[in-house]
């Protein structure tokens, strides 16, 4: 993996930690992890699948080359920034996403982390986001910062507008109690936690550009894993009626039902060349 090294930005003494959870992630895997590497503080990664994905009968583990992958950006992480665990240590306990980034977070806790980021394996932060992230999280008040996603669909000319929470401020018993939500037990609930946002520039999310297998999967573990609850009393989060809005149409292309697709008729310098570095284009 080639990590650009030695970048140095205006952090104002905040340690970011950034969390990636993978499995089957190899195809933009070192592409998202290399556009956090030189800026941030530590990158833990955990590798597994799902309880839910593996009573789908799926593997345990990455079986695509994500573990190949981590292990060698481990062996060329000369400046300790990469933190490694993976889904063997629940053993024969039930775990699904909020465990997984429970467990990628305490490292970083440990290591005095102010802000936690999530970025997932097939995602890519450009440096003028990260840039503008450390803007704000050396600011007081906001807790929490939803990013702008600029999710791919299908190629890399089709693309859609999502909204995630991604940055997390570091306080006391502080667990995820959903994938992208978080709680700090004895001071408040996610709906309490004081939230902002970060819109200017958005980051790339390549989920909906892996192949079709990985699609179904996803779908599959959405709607069993949402079916089955209803998160935190509220019905449109789960429950019964729990419906995945993305799906597969009789060409084959992934079709979300509630969200606009536009079309780039050139793709933005920086992700070309990104694209390039992997052999993507």
């Amino acid at each position: 993996m080639d990590i650009v090294m030695g970048a140095k930005m205006n952090k104002q003494n905040i340690k970011l930690g950034i969390i990636t959870t993978v499995y089957n992630e190899s195809k933009f895997l070192k592409m998202a992890l290399r556009s956090v590497y030189p800026y941030v503080d530590y990158i833990s990664v955990f590798e597994g699948a799902y309880s839910e994905v593996i009573q789908l009968g799926k593997a345990p583990h990455s079986t695509d080359g994500t573990l190949e992958i981590i292990s060698e950006i481990k062996q060329k992480d000369i400046k300790n920034k990469i933190i490694y665990n993976n889904s063997d240590i629940f053993r024969d306990k039930d775990h699904t996403d909020k465990d997984h980034r429970t467990e990628a977070l305490y490292p970083l806790l440990e290591r005095g982390c102010d802000f936690i980021g999530i970025l997932d394996g097939d995602e890519y932060w450009p440096k003028n986001l990260i840039d503008l992230i450390y803007h704000y999280i050396s600011m007081p008040g906001i807790d929490c910062y939803y990013l702008k996603s600029q999710t791919f669909i299908n190629d890399f000319f089709h693309y859609t507008w999502q909204q995630f929470p991604r940055l997390f401020r570091v306080k006391p018993k502080m667990e995820f109690c959903d994938d992208n939500f978080v709680r700090y037990y004895g001071i408040e609930e996610w709906p309490d936690v004081r939230k902002g946002k970060i819109d200017l520039i958005p980051y790339a999310h390549f989920s909906f550009v892996k192949d079709r297998e990985s699609f179904k999967t996803k779908k599959l573990w959405w709607e069993t894993r949402f079916k089955k609850e209803v998160w935190q009393g509220e019905e449109e989060f789960g429950g019964s009626d729990f419906h995945y809005d993305w799906d597969i149409n009789s060409e084959g292309k992934i079709v979300p039902e509630n969200h606009t697709i536009y079309k780039l008729n050139k793709l933005p310098r920086w992700l070309e060349q990104e694209l390039r570095k992997d052999g993507k284009l």
